[in-house]
């Protein structure tokens, strides 16, 4: 496990301690933050593709390198 910073040092010993309490509206926050991480995701996928570009190593039919490259 890795070390915790000092402010996850402090949200853990709040939690130790019973200091945190439940938010009103909890399922609501946790669906919420569902959603955003699968739109997260869901955007990184689309940009992956572009990422990947360059990894085959066979060169393009009619590819012209940059003078200098």
């Amino acid at each position: 496990m890795r070390k915790l910073d000092s402010e996850e040092m402090e949200i853990l010993e709040a939690f130790e301690k019973g200091e945190l309490k439940r938010v009103a509206n909890a399922m609501q926050e946790i669906e919420l933050h569902k959603a955003i991480a699968d739109a997260t995701f869901k955007q990184d996928v689309d940009v992956n593709p572009c990422l990947a570009v360059g990894h085959d190593r066979r060169t393009p039919k009619g590819f012209k390198p940059l003078a200098g490259g």
